[in-house]
């Protein structure tokens, strides 16, 4: 693993550490974490999609934190391919087309070189 795709991974380790501790120490815990994954650089062409697999791994974790939270996750579509989704996950994907998926993060809010 060369040292951005390490980096990627252990932020993300350390933010969920973080907000694992938050939630069990805190009194004011958030009960959402929102986080960009770093799946591009997980398993990139070593091991095939399997019960072993980080992205898998990392997935299945998720979903289990969000059983009692929110847990909002920043990925690129094209990087989960084979990573099997809960029926409790929605997956919004920001198209930047005002007529098809959500344009993006802010709604009503779009790029003015767009309009035409």
């Amino acid at each position: 693993m060369n040292k951005a795709k390490g980096t990627a991974f252990l932020n993300s380790v350390v933010m969920l550490a973080f907000h694992d501790y938050l939630n069990k120490q805190s009194e004011h815990a958030p009960g959402w974490l929102l986080i960009d994954t770093p799946l591009h650089g997980f398993d990139e062409g070593i091991r095939p999609l399997e019960d072993s697999s980080m992205k898998v791994g990392l997935f299945s974790y998720l979903a289990k934190q969000a059983v009692s939270q929110q847990i909002i996750i920043i990925e690129n579509t094209n990087h989960m391919a084979g990573i099997p989704l809960d029926d409790n996950i929605n997956i919004v994907e920001f198209s930047k087309d005002k007529h098809n998926g959500r344009y993006g993060y802010l709604d009503g809010v779009y790029d003015v070189s767009d309009e035409s």
